[in-house]
């Protein structure tokens, strides 16, 4: 992104709260879908009518609101990426680099 001197205080504000949302987005998304979960263990678990009513709304709830938030991160990034607007990246995901010297059928450690 390109700042003139006078609003770089405004481009590094507008920066670091778009890492932040960056990096809370999986978060949501994560805790969503541990509602889901919580939802469908009780709903699968409860005794009685009551209990299976209160996971059956929590488990729609949780549906709607993983659709809303998967949607509104879609919309955004392609209208980002539409309008050339540049990503900011959270990082590199972690990977195991394997070796091919290991002879079929035997542990190697």
């Amino acid at each position: 992104m390109q700042c003139y001197s006078q609003f770089a205080w405004l481009c590094q504000l507008v920066s670091s709260i778009g890492y932040i949302i960056n990096l809370l987005i999986p978060i949501i998304i994560a805790l969503t879908v541990l509602i889901f979960f919580w939802g469908l263990f009780k709903y699968v678990l409860g005794g009685g009518d009551k209990e299976k009513s209160d996971g059956k709304g929590i488990l729609i709830a949780g549906i709607i609101a993983l659709f809303v938030e998967v949607s509104i991160w879609g919309i955004i990034h392609l209208l980002a990426t539409t309008v050339g607007i540049p990503q900011a990246s959270t990082g590199v995901a972690p990977s195991v680099q394997s070796t091919t010297s290991a002879v079929p059928g035997s542990l190697n450690y």
